[in-house]
């Protein structure tokens, strides 16, 4: 039985290895499409802006000209001709001749910027409209890739636990050995030694958990006084990932911040999540920094949904410290 042991431990990090390697080329293929992504949602989202700022401007000018239409379609009802020969004073005549002739021209300007400002806010539509194409083939790419890497992560978690419990029964098998060697020790301190652990080791760099826009830092004013962490607007339907390797904590609805997942990753540092439209790791997983842990929602372009953010805080001890520095100079 120990030798099969023995040997099924050998072989398990090989297969790990390679089910590793397969899981981060199909999870960076998926965050290249997802950066992508971001870029275009930036852009669909500034053309949206541009739409919005023609279009208003269209319907100041058309309520412009409304307001002065009633009253030069009266004055349409009698020509110049008939102001200068009607029975009112000649001054009075020629006074109102000078106020039709001001008024058409002005009616006649506005009616020319409408139409420019209208022609204006149809090409922006329109521009809006050429970007749903590459939205809709890029929101196919993502679904294709995404359920390449939920495969790949499934094959590797599932060899990841085979080899987990191997390890656990190797691991039990060594704390009887300690236990067994620490009741034979001359004294307490001896068998504190004997059944003493490493402790746990620093974190290294973390990576960045998602691809999209940083739309509040650390410190930036809220509602509630300074951020204590980054919000991320992400493509729709975007992976997130560890920003750090650990073990998830926590996995699940939390109070008002939704689903949340807690990672610990070491010497002190958790990392905080939240914003997720569903989770992909439960607690107790152990992940390396840059695997998937969860999915944002979906949105769709053409109906103008909203897309979700994703908050990310970090926390030393217990308090909250800026993240910027522990996920690189990207931010």
């Amino acid at each position: 039985m120990r030798i099969l042991l023995l040997s099924l431990l050998a072989t398990f990090p090989a297969v790990a290895g390679d089910l590793a390697e397969q899981s981060q080329a199909a999870g960076a293929r998926l965050h290249q499409t997802e950066e992508r992504m971001a870029a275009a949602w930036g852009e669909y989202d500034a053309l949206i802006a541009q739409r919005d700022i023609a279009q208003r401007a269209a319907d100041r000018t058309l309520m412009s000209v409304a307001a002065i239409t009633p009253a030069l379609i009266r004055l349409q009802r009698l020509p110049p001709a008939a102001i200068l020969a009607g029975p009112a004073p000649p001054a009075e005549a020629l006074r109102g001749y000078a106020i039709l002739r001001a008024w058409t021209r002005q009616a006649s300007a506005q009616a020319g910027a409408f139409a420019t400002a209208r022609d204006d806010a149809a090409s922006r539509a329109g521009a809006v409209a050429a970007t749903l194409p590459r939205l809709v083939e890029l929101a196919r790419l993502q679904q294709s890739e995404s359920a390449a890497l939920d495969q790949a992560l499934l094959l590797l978690r599932t060899e990841r636990q085979a080899q987990r419990d191997v390890a656990d029964r190797q691991t039990a098998a060594a704390a009887r050995q300690a236990a067994e060697e620490a009741a034979r020790a001359p004294s307490v301190r001896a068998a504190i030694g004997a059944l003493a652990r490493p402790s746990t080791t620093a974190p290294g760099r973390g990576v960045l958990p998602v691809a999209g826009q940083v739309i509040r830092r650390w410190g930036d004013p809220t509602d509630a006084g300074p951020a204590t962490g980054i919000t991320f607007r992400p493509p729709p339907g975007a992976r997130v990932v560890a920003p750090c390797g650990g073990r998830v904590v926590f996995a699940a609805p939390f109070r008002s911040y939704g689903l949340l997942v807690i990672i610990d990753c070491g010497g002190g540092l958790h990392a905080v999540l939240a914003g997720f439209d569903r989770l992909d790791a439960a607690a107790g997983l152990v992940v390396p920094a840059g695997e998937v842990v969860g999915t944002m929602a979906a949105a769709e372009p053409s109906v103008g949904a909203g897309r979700g953010t994703l908050y990310v805080e970090l926390r030393r001890g217990g308090q909250p410290v800026d993240p910027a520095p522990f996920l690189g100079s990207k931010l």
